[in-house]
């Protein structure tokens, strides 16, 4: 058996050739891992990025929904008002008619009987 003392070498009948070849593939192997790792961070800053943006604008849209909403009890409570004068003025139109056909009830009577 071999001692443990001898030194790993590499034998002289292995081609330049395919040293040269496992050299340049792994050259070539750590460049695409550095272009891919520059990229896929690119990638997750640009996310980033947008998620931000869009947390900011769903904020701004929260805070317009919101004040639509207390526009819209506004108008509402405003608009049960209108109904409620709007059923008023009815009743007081109604009873306006009411006292004009019961004057001209007896008028037309008389102006019948004469």
């Amino acid at each position: 058996m071999n001692d443990g003392n001898q030194a790993w070498h590499l034998d002289k009948r292995v081609p330049i050739g395919i040293i040269a070849a496992l050299v340049v593939q792994t050259v070539a192997l750590l460049y695409t891992e550095a272009a891919w790792r520059a990229e896929t961070g690119n990638r997750i800053n640009a996310l980033e990025i947008a998620v931000e943006d869009n947390v900011v604008l769903r904020r701004k849209q929260w805070d317009r929904i919101e004040l639509v909403e207390q526009q819209q009890k506004m108008l509402d409570s405003q608009l049960a008002g209108l109904n409620e004068r709007t059923r008023g003025i009815a009743r007081q139109t109604d009873r306006i008619v009411d006292i004009l056909l019961k004057q001209t009830q007896p008028a037309a009577r008389r102006g019948g009987a004469e």
